[in-house]
Parts: C-alpha cells; sequence; structure tokens
C-alpha cells in the first residue's frame, strides 16, 4: 500500500511539473510572439527611418540584430522546454500505466484476502460443529465411565459383603463340622 502512495505522489508531482512546464511554455511562446512583434516593429521603424534618413544604418543593424539574437534564444528555450514537457508526458504515461497495474493487484488481493476470510470462517464453523460433537462424545463417554465405575464400586462391595457372609458360613460349618467330629474322635480314640 505503500507503493501505492508513493507512486500517487510521483504521479500528482509529474502533474504538477507538466502544469508548471506548460505555464512556462506559455509564457515563452507570449515572449517569442512579443519579441516577434518587437522585430516587426523594428523593420518596420527601420524601414521607415531608412525611407526618411533621419536613422543610421549602423544603429539600425546593430539593435535588429539583438533583437534576432534575443528572439534565437527564446526560440531555443522553447524548444529546451518542449522537449522536458515531451519526457514529462512520457514520465506521466508511465506513472499512469503502474498505478493502473497496481490498482489491478491491489483489487485481486482485496479478492484473495475475502475469499481467503471466508474460507478461514467456513474451517472456524466446522471446527466448532466437531468440537461440539466430541464435546458431546466426551461427556458422553464420561458418563458411560461413571456409571461403569459405579457398577464396579457396587460390585466389589457385593463381592465383599458375599465374601464375608461365605467366610462366617464356611466358619459356622467348621465350627459344626468340629463340633460333630470331635465327639466322635474322642469316641474313636476310647475304644
Amino acid at each position: 500500500m505503500t507503493q501505492g502512495a508513493e507512486l500517487g505522489r510521483d504521479w500528482l508531482a509529474l502533474q504538477r511539473e507538466l502544469q508548471n512546464s506548460l505555464e512556462a511554455q506559455k509564457r515563452q511562446a507570449v515572449l517569442v510572439e512579443k519579441l516577434q512583434a518587437k522585430v516587426v516593429q523594428y523593420r518596420n521603424r527601420y524601414q521607415e527611418l531608412q525611407q526618411s534618413q533621419e536613422f543610421s544604418l549602423s544603429r539600425g543593424e546593430l539593435e535588429l540584430e539583438k533583437a534576432l539574437r534575443k528572439l534565437e534564444e527564446e526560440q531555443q528555450r522553447c524548444g529546451s522546454l518542449a522537449a522536458v514537457n515531451s519526457l514529462l508526458r512520457e514520465d506521466l504515461a508511465q506513472t499512469q500505466e503502474s498505478n493502473k497495474l497496481l490498482g489491478e493487484d491491489i483489487h485481486k488481493l482485496t479478492t484473495d484476502w475475502s475469499s481467503a476470510i471466508q474460507e478461514l470462517e467456513r474451517k472456524e464453523e466446522e471446527w466448532r460443529a466437531e468440537r461440539e460433537v466430541y464435546k458431546g462424545h466426551i461427556q458422553g463417554e464420561r458418563s458411560r465411565l461413571l456409571r461403569l465405575w459405579t457398577e464396579v464400586v457396587t460390585f466389589h462391595r457385593h463381592f465383599n459383603e458375599l465374601k464375608t457372609a461365605t467366610e462366617r458360613y464356611r466358619s459356622s460349618i467348621l465350627h459344626h463340622t468340629a463340633e460333630l467330629t470331635d465327639p466322635l474322635y474322642y469316641t474313636t480314640q476310647e475304644s
């Protein structure tokens, strides 16, 4: 974006230079016209004076030569300004072409950026949906594990109760067996 701004400033500077050059060229053209008018005036005056014999020939020639030299210098300056003006126009055309290409690039980048944002939003929405599904799945698994653990703990408690009851019953049977077998044992020992 900074390069586009710089090109915009360069383009404005070139336009100002072109405008200034055009104005200078117009002033030069007006000056050349004035000088040409002066030359014509001097020529006319020279011819009038020559006819009336009031003007010396050498002085008129010097003034005419000065005016012609001045006219030639102004024409050369005008030619230089025209060349500068032509270069500035070429630079302006190149800058306008560069601005056009940059504008196209900016438009393409903006389009790509918008597409990327839309794709990102779509992916984010998919991710949220997947997260909700996984969250529900994990919550379901957690509940199932909790129920299973509760059943294991309950089973363990029942098993311990059954084990304890079985041990009591076994002890009771051993005790009854011992009571029954003790008298038999003593009876067999005595015989």
